[in-house]
């Protein structure tokens, strides 16, 4: 992807001038914070097969894509925070043998948090610039 395509993109999807984007980052956000929050209490090994290791990868791939592509900090610490938590799951297998998963989703937990209160500011800031001043 060259220079003007990135700038085009970023232009047309940037969560600190479009709602819908803005609305969508804080939905998938929250959406996940509530997941992580409900798996805090389950002790059972995820089922981890290899559709869901293919599929896996990726989603790694296209996030590294869109890390490269979005230009503003929040965008991509949010991308990057769902970036870290699909290669967490790789930790997941190796921690529930070690006994710390419930620590790593207590972690997984705060990392949505962050990213949807980050999402949150980013719609404010959309708002704010879409009211005319006065």
């Amino acid at each position: 992807m060259n220079v003007i395509d990135s700038e085009k993109l970023h232009s047309k999807y940037c969560a600190n001038r479009s709602a819908g984007i803005a609305i969508t980052f804080l939905a998938i956000c929250t959406l996940l914070a509530m997941n992580s929050w409900r798996s805090l209490e389950s002790f059972s090994r995820p089922d981890r097969g290899l559709i869901d290791f293919v599929a896996r990868l990726v989603s790694i791939v296209f996030l590294v894509q869109l890390l490269k592509a979005f230009q503003c900090a929040r965008e991509r610490l949010v991308v990057g925070i769902y970036l870290g938590n699909q290669l967490m799951w790789f930790v997941y297998d190796y921690a529930f043998q070690v006994g710390v998963l419930r620590q790593l989703r207590f972690v997984n937990l705060l990392m949505w948090v962050l990213a949807a209160i980050l999402s949150a500011s980013m719609l404010v800031s959309t708002v704010r610039a879409s009211k005319p001043r006065t």
